[in-house]
């Protein structure tokens, strides 16, 4: 989070020890002990639409255009596509299957990726969304929140690719991927279970970060890039605190995290001193010294009908101080899902 960003309130933040390392090697961070702070961020949320179908991921681009995918109904499923227009959510049909992830930050350069038997990619051209030729993925297919490289979530062989401008190049992954991440500048990110690896000058380097815990119980699981310079990186684990990590340019350090709101969802990078976490039962938010929970959302009513269970499902951050959430409820009795997507501003 940037100075300024937030009014922040009482709360506790970690001090932490930071060692100094040589270029390109981890600097390892603890906590200490723990101190007061009036430097919580006060999150305001507002509803901002409602879908049926159930979203999978949302992006909002500059200037506040968005859009999200997802998928209707069940065996065979439908898939979708939603965009915001003039404050409304219009959706609209996009065949069979279904999408799960959306990339890129710019009209001219969004895609969206999902499966319909193997990997369907789709791509925003003058208003429309055409398909794109792409290599099976297998199972789930990942996508880098803000440039175009998709990779298949743990794939043997490894499968990932990147658009060059002209069509979709194999990247020749060491290593399988369980999130990826890049820039418009020709950088990437590839997460594996236990390593971290650089895409520099056209070819990707040797482990730049590796966990601690090898247990069985503990992986990498989300990775998002806002630019060369800022990476931050979130694994899952079983353990009372989990492991973040920022790469500033030079070198990852990281920083605990306390694993009591449920499994890892959605990271977003905002700035060097800003990021976003999505758990199942809760927001986690970097304030520039120690991640700090804030409260998701209530569940908006179900018309009519039961509700059923509220989850979150993915975030996006068109600015600082400005969170985007998509979420989804199961109507009790009902199949179809309703999902609803907010918006929370830092005051």
């Amino acid at each position: 989070m940037t100075l300024g960003r937030c009014l922040r309130l009482s709360g506790a933040i970690a001090l932490i020890a930071v060692v100094l390392v040589p270029p390109g090697a981890v600097a390892r961070i603890s906590p200490v002990q723990v101190r007061a702070s009036n430097l919580t961020c006060q999150l305001r949320w507002t509803k901002d639409g409602t879908l049926h179908g159930r979203i999978k991921d949302v992006r909002v681009l500059p200037g506040g255009e968005a859009w999200a995918v997802g998928f209707t109904g069940n065996a065979p499923t439908a898939a979708f596509v939603a965009h915001r227009e003039a404050g409304r959510w219009i959706r609209q049909a996009e065949g069979r299957g279904d999408l799960s992830s959306l990339s890129g930050r710019s009209r001219t350069a969004l895609w969206a990726v999902g499966t319909v038997r193997t990997t369907r990619l789709l791509r925003l051209e003058a208003a429309r969304w055409r398909p794109v030729g792409v290599p099976d993925l297998e199972g789930r297919p990942l996508a880098a929140r803000t440039s175009p490289w998709f990779s298949g979530f743990l794939t043997d062989p490894p499968r990932v690719y990147f658009w060059n401008g002209a069509r979709l190049q194999d990247a020749r992954a060491p290593q399988a991927a369980v999130a990826i991440t890049g820039t418009d500048s020709g950088h990437a990110w590839l997460a594996g279970l236990v390593t971290i690896r650089a895409w520099r000058h056209g070819s990707w380097s040797a482990p730049t970060l590796r966990l601690r815990s090898t247990d069985g119980n503990t992986s990498w699981a989300l990775i998002d890039a806002a630019s060369a310079t800022d990476v931050w990186a979130l694994d899952t684990t079983l353990s009372a605190n989990g492991t973040s990590a920022h790469w500033d340019g030079h070198q990852w350090r990281t920083y605990p995290y306390p694993t009591r709101y449920g499994e890892p969802l959605d990271l977003v990078a905002v700035s060097p001193n800003g990021a976003w976490a999505l758990f199942g039962d809760d927001l986690l938010d970097w304030d520039g010294t120690a991640w700090a929970p804030l409260p998701l959302p209530k569940s908006p009513p179900a018309p009519g009908r039961a509700r059923g269970p509220f989850a979150p499902v993915a975030i996006d951050s068109d600015a600082p101080n400005s969170i985007w959430l998509a979420t989804s409820t199961q109507v009790i009795g009902h199949l179809p899902v309703i999902s609803t997507i907010f918006h929370g501003t830092c005051t």
